[in-house]
């Protein structure tokens, strides 16, 4: 027995074809990223630094906690922040511990000084930066596309260094094959 009595007409539907091939999937130069950089504050500029070198979340970013910097250049992703809440990550895939490079890490910790407790990006009051906010400060500077444009920076310069799949899928959070193919045209 049917829950709801109905015959649908698929042909009727018209639902669209997703076509991958002509999806929009921005991404974003080095050279981009540093022009971008010069006239942004700090904390916008770490932040941007974080995402691009990193590839994690802009709300993994903004959910990084001081303990989760770890030595030798490892983020531990175990949260996330979305508007005023802190949850899990997207994915269970999500949790996971992505390395970043030496100079990054140096810059990171260089930027979080002496404090051992807090959000890594936080306000002057101690209270964490939103995502939204890190996206005005962002779009100001580079333009529309989003903070998927820094995670496909990564994910780009990881296939061109010849890290293996797997790392990749892991350090992006990515669980499915295929996923990640769509980040790279």
């Amino acid at each position: 027995a049917k829950l709801f009595p109905r015959d649908w007409d698929h042909s009727y539907a018209e639902v669209p074809l997703i076509r991958k091939d002509q999806q929009k999937r921005p991404s974003i130069t080095a050279e981009e990223i540093e022009a971008g950089l010069v006239p942004c504050r700090r904390r916008a500029a770490m932040l941007v630094a974080l995402l691009a070198g990193s590839g994690i979340r802009i709300g993994e970013g903004t959910g990084l906690e001081i303990p989760h910097v770890r030595k030798p250049g490892i983020i531990q992703v175990r949260q996330s922040a979305d508007r005023d809440l802190l949850q899990d990550p997207k994915t269970d895939n999500g949790f996971r511990d992505v390395e970043i490079a030496p100079e990054l890490y140096a810059a990171l910790m260089d930027y979080i000084g002496d404090r051992r407790t807090g959000f890594v990006f936080q306000t002057s009051s101690g209270k964490r930066w939103s995502a939204r906010n890190a996206l005005k400060t962002l779009t100001a500077r580079f333009g529309k596309g989003g903070f998927h444009r820094l995670r496909r920076f990564r994910t780009e310069r990881l296939r061109e260094a010849g890290v293996p799949d797997f790392l990749e899928k892991y350090w992006t959070g990515h669980a499915r094959p295929g996923v990640t193919e769509l980040y790279v045209e």
